[in-house]
């Protein structure tokens, strides 16, 4: 990764002009456009072919999550509302509510 210091010495090496860091700087921003990039830091035993399967396969399936099954709602406030077994241990009026098949 290229530093102010670096550069300055290829400047004075090149040029034979000895600037300071702020001079560097400002020559590089300034006069050249130049702006501050920093490399990505990534583990060298990235398997990106690995990343893509994962997130096009495993990661809707985590976002979905277990409780997701497509049978109704465990929302008192839904007009939909299906009870499971989840809901009937937590209130006694869900006991009386017809099941849903989800627990």
């Amino acid at each position: 990764m290229w530093t102010l210091e670096r550069v300055g010495c290829v400047v004075e090496r090149v040029c034979g002009v000895r600037l300071s860091r702020a001079s560097v700087w400002r020559l590089l921003t300034g006069r050249l456009d130049w702006s501050l990039q920093r490399p990505e830091r990534r583990a060298v035993e990235r398997d990106e072919a690995e990343i893509a399967r994962w997130v096009d396969f495993e990661w809707p399936r985590i976002k979905r999550g277990p409780w997701k099954t497509g049978d109704g709602s465990c929302s008192l406030t839904n007009p939909a509302y299906r009870c499971c077994r989840r809901c009937a241990a937590r209130t006694p009026l869900a006991a009386a509510r017809p099941r849903c098949g989800t627990g």
